[in-house]
């Protein structure tokens, strides 16, 4: 199995390049996560917040079909 995470600061590119490997027989796994990062500049207000989208995908291979987790190692 092969695992990708697809990143983007830009929903519209993460939509073009999900779509092209959904096309190559990648699936989607999970949920899309999307967080909203806001720019500290002192006495600034109204500054609208940097998004950053990600997206797991996985494809099979012929080889294996199951999903293992990853393990962090210990320190």
């Amino acid at each position: 199995m092969e695992y990708e995470l697809v990143t983007s600061n830009y929903d519209f590119q993460l939509s073009e390049y999900i779509n092209k490997r959904l096309s190559e027989g990648w699936e989607l796994y999970g949920e899309l996560k999307v967080v909203g990062v806001f720019p500290y500049e002192s006495g600034v207000s109204g500054i609208e917040p940097i998004f950053h989208y990600a997206q797991a995908i996985i494809r099979h291979s012929s080889k294996s079909k199951s999903v293992t987790k990853a393990s962090r190692k210990k320190r």
